[in-house]
């Protein structure tokens, strides 16, 4: 009885210290698709850093479950081309990098 209450102790520690669902920092950004593979679903967009106040390249993965808008209406990852200025808000899954969870293409042609 004594081993059964020390590991029950020892799981409800370990759930309370360190969750099983651990939320991702996200990072909104907007810039210019410079590349984007439909086939790997990743894309490539330039943008400017504050952190370093200079320009740079930053390459995502387009999961399907991502959010992709232009102006009120749903897009699809295909409707993504080279130069279209985006809204895309990020997290880092640690395992498999860089994911988009939301984009919103800002040209006003396209809207």
């Amino acid at each position: 009885m004594k081993n059964l209450i020390c590991a029950l102790s020892l799981a409800l520690f370990s759930a309370i210290n360190y969750p099983v669902f651990a939320e991702h920092e996200e990072t909104t950004i907007i810039g210019t698709v410079v590349d984007m593979n439909w086939v790997t679903r990743s894309l490539t967009m330039r943008y400017f850093d504050a952190k370093t106040s200079g320009i740079d390249e930053i390459t995502l993965f387009v999961p399907r479950d991502a959010k992709l808008t232009r102006g009120s209406s749903t897009m699809f990852v295909s409707d993504i081309k080279q130069s279209d200025k985006i809204r895309v808000t990020y997290y880092d899954d640690g395992e498999a990098g860089l994911k988009v969870k939301a984009l919103s293409n800002m040209n006003r042609g396209n809207t």
